[in-house]
């Protein structure tokens, strides 16, 4: 019995030694992979990055920051954020600086006791195309000669929804007193493209990362063997899928994005009037409605595979009039689809303005809104 127990003791340890040596091995072959490619990357001239094509089109022609607004741009740190998605990282630059809420700068004075102008939006908002001077938000702040504070909650990718739950965040944590006006400016990223009914566009980035990280990664037994055989099934396993932007969608599909839209909307003015604020909710512009100048982009017939993505846009008007839990948007909706119709030179994609497309989206707002 003796011998029989010493028998398995020593086969018990001859295992463990093994897998131990599995282990460590397979450490070695992590760490000397991870080391050989931080060298490669240090040893090996980085391609540069190339150039913005939107940096050279004639809308910046006599505008002096382009190229390194563009270069700044397309450097920006992003940090997810519960609730919300994401919100760039803090970040100061030449032509973009923004704090460590992730709120981009709105220039001009700050004045005491001024009421307070909140926009949403995504990144038309933001200013994808602008120096900080010459956002949607800072255009509206130097107009009306610095009588309003004013707070740009803009952000890439940001659907209306989003927008909603970031301020109703930032008004929970009491970082918002005595809002004056709130203005919503939407459409562009309601549309189906790249993202699924009551979604963001980046679902499925974050699902991908969610679905390949290690659940095992609390036990410390064989986690560089576990690492190791990751990394191979990684590399065999084929690409994570992406939404399709080319989907047929139905009128179905078209008029539940139209109320998508409509009931965030809805609850915004809801909640405005709860905050003791004024509301105003814009249909933003874009290539594909109305009758835009593109001449001035080289590739715009290349652009049009989103085009289908804002049929719904033709149910926003019809919804409003038609159907009585969006008449209340009647007073507070302004259709901009055709504010820049055959204006030249003042898209530069799909979506984006330069400063001057900025300044007539502003300048058309504070009509509206009587403002001199």
């Amino acid at each position: 019995m003796k011998k029989i127990l010493k028998t398995i003791i020593i086969n018990l340890l001859v295992l463990i030694a093994l897998l131990m040596i599995v282990d460590f091995s397979s450490m070695i072959i992590v760490d000397t992979a991870t080391a050989s490619r931080v060298v490669r990357n240090k040893l090996i001239p980085q391609t540069p990055k190339k150039q913005d094509v939107r940096s050279v089109l004639i809308n910046y022609k006599h505008t002096s920051w382009a190229k390194t607004h563009f270069e700044e741009f397309n450097s920006l740190p992003t940090d997810y954020k519960s609730y919300f998605g994401w919100r760039r990282k803090k970040y100061k630059g030449e032509t973009i600086n923004i704090d460590s809420l992730g709120i981009r700068k709105t220039t001009g004075i700050t004045q005491i006791n001024a009421p307070l102008v909140v926009f949403l939006g995504g990144s038309t908002i933001w200013g994808t195309g602008a120096n900080d001077q010459n956002t949607i938000p800072s255009l509206f702040k130097k107009k009306t000669g610095n009588s309003y504070n004013v707070l740009n909650y803009g952000e890439s990718g940001y659907s209306a929804y989003q927008s909603l739950i970031f301020l109703q965040t930032q008004i929970s944590k009491g970082l918002l007193d005595s809002i004056s006006l709130i203005i919503s400016y939407d459409g562009v990223n309601n549309s189906f493209f790249n993202r699924k009914y009551f979604s963001h566009t980046r679902e499925v980035q974050i699902n991908n990362l969610l679905h390949n990280q290690n659940s095992d990664e609390k036990y410390l037994f064989f986690k560089y063997t576990r690492t190791l055989i990751k990394k191979i099934k990684s590399k065999y396993n084929s690409p994570p899928p992406v939404l399709n932007p080319t989907t047929n969608f139905t009128d179905i599909d078209y008029k539940n994005c139209a109320i998508e839209l409509l009931n965030t909307w809805v609850m915004m003015q809801n909640l405005s009037k709860s905050v003791g604020s004024d509301f105003i909710c814009v249909l933003q512009p874009n290539i594909f409605v109305g009758s835009p100048n593109l001449n001035n982009l080289p590739n715009s017939k290349d652009l049009h595979n989103r085009k289908k993505s804002y049929e719904f846009y033709k149910y926003i008007n019809e919804l409003i009039s038609t159907k009585d839990e969006y008449k209340q948007l009647k007073k507070s909706f302004i259709d901009m689809t055709t504010t820049l119709d055959n204006i030249p030179n003042v898209y530069i994609d799909f979506c984006h303005l330069s400063p001057n497309g900025n300044e007539l989206i502003t300048d058309n707002l504070l009509n509206y809104l009587e403002i001199k």
